[in-house]
């Protein structure tokens, strides 16, 4: 072999060898020691996670004994990948490499026996039961759990989970029958429903009516919303008619009479036309009855406040004892006159919480007499399994595979009834030193970053995440063996200009705007790696209010009835903002950033949303011929290319839907513009539009005539798949067209629905009008999927985890969420966190 082959070789067998522990993390992968460990994105966490479960391995630990939590599928596949493929290197590899693999993860490299077992425990894994390293998602380890025990949690045997289109249809048929004359006697549910409709939008209702169902579906607590009494009194409402009680608290004298008459004789000596109004605005009041002030009290106060809210400037010229008066009317007056509007709020609530317990328990009994599941039940069914007592203890006492040894990834991720089911996978944990029959002791990992807790990922909070920390802390102390608490501050993987900015901003009053509880650990760049890196701070535009507020899957939606849309598609800031960033995106794949080549696939977009902004983005970078893959997830109907195929597939079932007919004229499967469409129709009169082309004889007309024929050719005789297949890729070659007029990204819509249509013909008769009422009834959110494929990347912050880039930026790190659905935290009943949506300002009133 030559020099420069074995030198070769050399580099590659060393780029295959691990890379050593720092000593935090040393500390970490000790399977002797409870860890909870605090770790931020580029601190190495997953190199920790997989060094720990080799060292379990190496110490004798059966695989099935350990259980590797995780929250996402690519989560699970990349830690089971590393482990794995690192047990195979180990039984080929020459000793100097596994002695260096050893002494990396903290193990005497020159021990011949250790040596020995690294070598035979790929053999070791793939001959257990389960075949591999246990790494899966929570949802996975619960769907497998309550499949082993059925009847203990109550759940029917063999049932089978459902998601995506298929839940929503369930969704929808649930809430139809709840709203229909059989399961609405009186029509009560309908009155519900339609209030919140025209309170939020119907897209928006039916979020909080099947968000809120969750609520009232927990294994433990009331089932039964609360009535509208209760939810006043948790707010600090008067009960009753509240114009009565406004009425009342004016007879009391809540707004003194003679702070009134002080700013009549006060705004009458101004000898001005306005004091004179207001002179006699406070003479009506005087003489008025407590149900005629109720009426006056609009009045009133618009002689002391000005639009802003403020105390006219007017008296605090005057005497302090002139605006005093002012302020203490003011204050009371504001209160009397917005509690009634609370109170019809809260009486919303009740109505809108009635109509969603009523829905969850609807859906429930749905699911289990078909058999079905969602994640949520999942959790909440293993939850509930787990904390019943003696019960638990059996549970894990039959469990096939004994766990002995937990890993929980992505922590702050973790939620309360997903805390539960740990608690109760390691209740034995803690009994006294617990040591199994052969003396090895159990332990328990966690892993997690505290400041992503912000996100609310599947319900968690800061608050939750401190809690559990706080408890099995306590755990911990209380046996034999402490948790060790251990910070990860070495970032491998960002720049030092990146660390140093997020730790000015922390220090500067960050750690208290995310309301978590400081310290946090400050970051430090390896010492390995000086990365050249800047950050760049632009000045912020004035983005009209609400345009891009609302994220279409965490916190709500703004609703239809709303001018947020129309707000946004004009606003001059976002649209500024986005061919702002185009432009310096086009610059910098022309000519780089200091001599260093920049690809598109280097280059990575967050946005808070993927409302107006984050389209807006897509459209400027594609107007300039920049390769972008589009937004991260989107609906399944929003793509152009998905609209024209359903066009086309309307066209095929009714051709006499001129509206299909003309979408489908100017799409790509047909090709024509606007302007042809135009020229071909104008003068049609008023002949249906099918019958006006079937009589042209332009060569546009023949051409698409001929097309539109063959669509309808077989219109009755393929399913929706075969169908959407052939025009795509027979003689039509619509993916072809729409590639060329749309971009490659029109192919990820495509395959959605393509995958819709497949699914759709999976659970019963198939037919085109079927699936076009299957696609119209609920929206689908379709995940693009997350390789760069060289293009730029447009997603949300929380859609980014666990991903990297060279270049990250943060389109719209100023705006302001404003959310009509937000979680408060109201105790009515024993239930904690209420979804409570807003109309207008939602400011609670103070008691009086």
């Amino acid at each position: 072999m030559s020099a420069k082959a074995r030198a070769g070789s050399k580099a590659e067998a060393d780029d295959k060898v691990l890379k050593p522990l720092d000593a935090a993390q040393a500390l970490a992968v000790d399977p002797a020691e409870h860890i909870w460990l605090n770790a931020s994105a580029g601190t190495g966490k997953t190199q920790v996670l997989s060094a720990r479960v080799l060292r379990l391995l190496l110490d004798g630990v059966g695989p099935d004994a350990i259980l590797c939590i995780t929250y996402t599928k690519a989560g699970a596949a990349e830690m089971a990948q590393r482990v794995h493929e690192r047990l195979a290197l180990w039984v080929g590899c020459d000793d100097e490499s596994l002695r260096m693999d050893l002494a990396a993860i903290g193990l005497d490299p020159l021990d011949p026996e250790l040596q020995e077992r690294a070598r035979t425990q790929f053999a070791r894994v793939i001959d257990s039961p389960m075949g591999a390293i246990r790494v899966q998602t929570i949802h996975s380890f619960c769907q497998s759990l309550l499949a082993s025990f059925p009847f203990e949690a109550d759940v029917l045997p063999g049932f089978r989970l459902i998601e995506g289109g298929e839940a929503a249809d369930l969704h929808g048929a649930v809430l139809a029958d709840l709203l229909g004359e059989a399961g609405d006697e009186g029509g009560r549910r309908r009155d519900q429903y339609g209030l919140l409709s025209r309170l939020l939008g119907e897209q928006a209702a039916l979020k909080f009516v099947t968000g809120t169902a969750s609520f009232f579906q927990r294994s433990q607590g009331p089932r039964l919303a609360p009535p509208a009494d209760e939810v006043r009194a948790a707010l600090d409402l008067p009960l009753g008619d509240p114009d009565a009680w406004v009425a009342a608290q004016l007879a009391a004298g809540r707004i003194d009479d003679g702070d009134v008459e002080h700013l009549r004789d006060v705004a009458a000596g101004w000898a001005t036309e306005t004091g004179r109004k207001i002179a006699a605005v406070a003479d009506a009041w005087l003489i008025a009855s407590s149900d005629d002030r109720s009426a006056l009290l609009p009045d009133l106060l618009a002689t002391i406040l000005k639009k802003d809210g403020d105390i006219r400037a007017d008296y605090t010229k005057q005497l302090a004892a002139a605006a005093e008066a002012a302020r203490a009317i003011s204050k009371t007056g504001q209160i009397l006159l917005a509690t009634p509007t609370y109170c019809r709020l809260a009486d919303d609530l009740a109505a809108g919480w009635s109509l969603a317990a009523a829905y969850g328990a609807a859906l429930a009994a749905r699911k289990r007499a078909e058999g079905l599941a969602e994640f949520d039940d999942l959790i909440a069914r293993t939850a509930a399994l787990l904390a019943r007592g003696e019960l638990a203890d059996w549970i894990r006492f039959k469990l096939d595979q004994r766990i002995d040894h937990l890993l929980i990834d992505e922590a702050q991720d973790t939620n309360s009834a997903q805390w539960t089911i740990a608690d109760g996978l390691t209740g034995e944990f803690w009994a006294g030193a617990g040591a199994r029959d052969d003396g090895r002791l159990p332990s328990m990992f966690t892993v997690g970053d505290r400041k992503q807790a912000i996100f609310g990922f599947q319900g968690t909070d800061p608050v939750a995440f401190e809690d559990a920390r706080q408890k099995f802390l306590a755990l911990g102390d209380a046996s034999d063996r402490r948790f060790l608490p251990v910070d990860l501050s070495t970032n491998f993987r960002s720049a030092p200009a990146v660390l140093d900015c997020v730790d000015r901003w922390l220090a500067d009053g960050g750690v208290e705007a995310m309301g978590i509880a400081p310290p946090v650990a400050m970051h430090r760049a390896f010492q390995g790696e000086q990365k050249p890196g800047r950050v760049e701070i632009w000045p912020p535009l004035v983005v009209a209010a609400k345009s891009d507020s609302d994220d279409d899957s965490e916190s709500g939606d703004a609703g239809a009835g709303s001018d947020d849309s129309l707000r946004a598609a004009t606003d001059p800031a976002s649209l500024k903002l986005a061919a702002a960033l185009a432009q310096r995106i086009e610059a910098w794949i022309a000519h780089g950033i200091d001599g260093a080549v920049v690809n598109p696939g280097d280059i990575m977009i967050l946005v808070r949303t993927r409302r107006a902004l984050a389209a807006r983005i897509v459209a400027q970078l594609q107007s300039r011929g920049v390769p972008v893959a589009g937004v991260d997830r989107f609906e399944l109907a929003d793509p152009l290319a998905v609209q024209d195929l359903l066009a086309a597939l309307r066209f095929m079932v009714q051709p006499d839907d001129e509206h299909s007919l003309a979408v489908l004229l100017v799409s790509p499967i047909i090709g024509w513009t606007n302007d042809d469409l135009y020229r071909e129709t104008a003068d049609r009169g008023e002949m249906p539009l099918r019958q006006w082309l079937s009589q042209r004889t332009t060569p546009l007309a023949t051409a698409a005539n001929a097309r539109l024929a063959e669509l309808r050719g077989a219109a009755d005789l393929e399913t929706p798949f075969r169908t959407l297949d052939r025009i795509l890729s027979g003689p039509l070659q619509g993916r072809r067209a729409m590639a060329a007029r749309l971009g490659a990204e029109a192919n990820d819509a495509i395959d959605a629905l393509l995958a819709e249509a497949l699914a759709y013909e999976s659970r019963g008769i198939a037919s085109l009008t079927g699936f076009l009422d299957h696609i119209d009834r609920a929206p689908r959110d379709i995940k693009r999927p997350t390789g760069s494929q060289g293009l730029v990347r447009v997603m949300t912050v929380h859609g980014s985890k666990g991903l990297q880039a060279p270049i990250v930026i943060l389109a719209d790190a100023t705006a302001e969420p404003s959310p009509n659905m937000v979680d408060v935290d109201v105790d009515i009943a024993g239930w904690r966190g209420l979804p409570l949506f807003r109309t207008g300002k939602d400011q609670r009133p103070p008691a009086l």
